[in-house]
C-alpha cells in the first residue's frame, strides 16, 4: 500500500510522496498532468518518427545505389 504513495523523482530518481509538490532530495518541482500528459502523447509519437525515418533511409538508399 504505501509504494501506491510513492514515485520516483525524474531528476535524482529517488522516492518522492506522489502527493508532494518538490522532490525533498533534489527540490525538482513535481511534474503537472499538464506535463504527464505532454510526455506521455510524445511518447507514444516516437515510435511513428523512428518507422518514418526507417522508410527514409530505406527508400533514400534504395535510390541512391
Amino acid at each position: 500500500m504505501q509504494e501506491d504513495l510513492l514515485g520516483k523523482c525524474r531528476v535524482c530518481d529517488q522516492q518522492v510522496s506522489k502527493q508532494a509538490w518538490n522532490c525533498p532530495h533534489c527540490g525538482q518541482p513535481a511534474p503537472t498532468e499538464e506535463v504527464k500528459a505532454y510526455f506521455d502523447f510524445r511518447r507514444k509519437r516516437l515510435p511513428i518518427y523512428i518507422i518514418i525515418l526507417i522508410v527514409f533511409v530505406v527508400v533514400t538508399w534504395i535510390v541512391l545505389f
